[in-house]
């Protein structure tokens, strides 16, 4: 416990969501694998679900 960490992100310029993708291993071999699809938008959702870019 109490180990950190963090990430920095770019996107593209026509990217509309972003999905995030962490993996983790403890020297137990004990690990993890989790995948976020479109974890967020990169704008503003309308109530329609279309993407309004910011």
């Amino acid at each position: 416990m109490g180990d950190r960490w963090h990430a920095a992100l770019t996107h593209p310029a026509d990217a509309r969501f972003v999905s995030l993708r962490a993996q983790a291993k403890d020297t137990r071999g004990n690990a993890v694998d989790q995948t976020i699809v479109r974890a967020y938008a990169l704008g503003i959702v309308d109530v329609s679900g279309r993407l309004i870019p910011m």
